[in-house]
């Protein structure tokens, strides 16, 4: 008999990627937007094009607001509105924001939980929240 061809593993898009497509697909006109832990950029440097497609989601996403507790972080990123702020005491008003994305955040908060509930009184009651973290 024969031998089948050994089957090729699929191609897994790197977990930043997705990331960044599913901001694609969310960010639009009229959705109040936080990236909380903003940093320095939205969009990883080593994306082609990064910088532009940066530019273009948060276009899409406005309203749109960064918020970092690293000063220096929020002096370097030039693409967003932000505020400086500690992710357990969040200076923003119940029901503010549509949609509210974390990138490589939560794996460092020294109190998750206190952050999450956070996000749900500044989360609209249908709004979405979506976190990239490392595994730790």
């Amino acid at each position: 008999m024969g031998q089948t061809p050994r089957s090729r593993p699929a191609l897994v898009p790197h977990p930043q990627r997705v990331y960044v497509d599913r901001l694609s697909a969310l960010a639009r006109d009229g959705v109040a937007w936080l990236d909380l832990g903003c940093g320095r950029h939205l969009v990883p440097a080593w994306f082609a094009d990064a910088a532009a497609l940066e530019a273009s989601l948060i276009r899409r996403g406005e309203p749109f607001a960064g918020m970092d507790g690293d000063l220096a972080a929020l002096r370097d990123n030039t693409s967003k509105r932000g505020v400086c702020a500690h992710s357990d005491a969040l200076p923003f008003r119940s029901g503010a924001f549509d949609l509210v994305t974390s990138n490589m955040v939560f794996e460092h908060l020294r109190t998750p939980v206190t952050t999450l509930t956070e996000v749900r009184r500044f989360r609209r009651l249908r709004g979405t929240l979506i976190v990239e973290a490392e595994a730790v």
